[in-house]
């Protein structure tokens, strides 16, 4: 083999090596790039989530009612309920007492 022709296939051997060499890089290039990108969806979305667990967090012990206080303020209701209740059974008691003077007195004057 000739001088030409040696140096002619080490630099074919150097161009082959070469675009090996940029397509290697390039391909890490890419999958950084992607591997970034999807590091940061990520990162957005654990920060979405994040936020709407504090959010619920904070509206469920804003609208949470121990249970005791719940107790107690159903059994003041249902006091109060049954305190009008035994009122309006009195006076029920009291307007059929006065309808029945009433008729009685009209019964016995038409007699």
């Amino acid at each position: 083999m000739d001088w030409p022709t040696l140096i002619g296939l080490f630099g074919l051997v150097v161009v082959i090596a070469g675009a090996a060499i940029a397509r290697d890089r390039q391909l890490t290039n890419m999958i950084h790039k992607n591997h970034e990108e999807g590091l940061t969806a990520i990162n957005d979305g654990d920060d979405r989530l994040h936020t709407r667990v504090n959010e619920l967090r904070e509206h469920v012990s804003n609208g949470y009612v121990r249970r005791d206080d719940l107790d107690g303020h159903l059994q003041r209701i249902e006091k109060g309920v049954s305190e009008i209740r035994n009122e309006m059974r009195e006076e029920r008691r009291d307007t059929n007492n006065r309808l029945d003077a009433v008729l009685s007195a009209i019964s016995q004057r038409n007699n």
